[in-house]
């Protein structure tokens, strides 16, 4: 599968995973071919942490890409979609989700970086809200309509037969039971 076609079928995919999708064991040349998709203004290359992510330039918003990347990762995806039904407490996000404090705090604090997500202190503590529930909502809505990756198939390997005659051959299941005298008849 060619690269430009795995971008523009999953936006937002980071190098490793598309290495991966086009079958490509060798970095240098992955990294070739998405410089030279980039230079030439065809790739966007966009950071998300550790990952670079990459989208096909001009098939959606460029303000969407920073929230594609991120609803590639599926805790803040979970985060997103309770928030869009209504502002929560950490305890409560904490408690729907049922992960770890500290991986909590990990995304909702680059979400609130990254202005997707909001704090307001109210009587009965700290919420936190989407600031463009419109913008997620459809960010979220093409990372829904992605296509799952396909890993390539396993290598499967065919065993050889055991062989009649072999130290094995009595132990395979087609050989013949073999006589006291060891010729393989059945002796009188």
């Amino acid at each position: 599968m060619r690269i430009y076609d795995i971008v523009r079928e999953q936006p937002g995919i980071h190098f490793r995973a598309l290495a991966r999708a086009a079958n490509l064991s060798s970095v240098g040349q992955l990294r070739h071919h998405v410089d030279r998709l980039t230079r030439r203004g065809v790739v966007a290359e966009v950071g998300d942490g550790g990952y670079k992510r990459y989208f096909l330039v001009g098939d959606h918003d460029p303000r969407l890409r920073p929230s594609l990347a991120l609803f590639s990762r599926r805790v803040p995806r979970r985060i997103a979609t309770l928030l869009l039904v209504r502002a929560m407490t950490r305890t409560e996000l904490r408690r729907s989700l049922g992960c770890a404090d500290s991986t909590l705090g990990f995304h909702l604090s680059r979400m609130v970086q990254l202005s997707v997500v909001g704090k307001r202190r109210d009587r009965s503590g700290c919420r936190y809200e989407l600031l463009s529930p419109d913008l997620v909502r459809q960010a979220l809505s093409i990372r829904a309509r992605r296509p799952a990756f396909a890993a390539p198939a396993p290598v499967v390997r065919v065993e050889p037969p055991l062989r009649v005659g072999t130290a094995y051959g009595a132990f395979a299941p087609h050989a013949p039971a073999l006589s006291q005298d060891g010729r393989g008849e059945a002796s009188a």
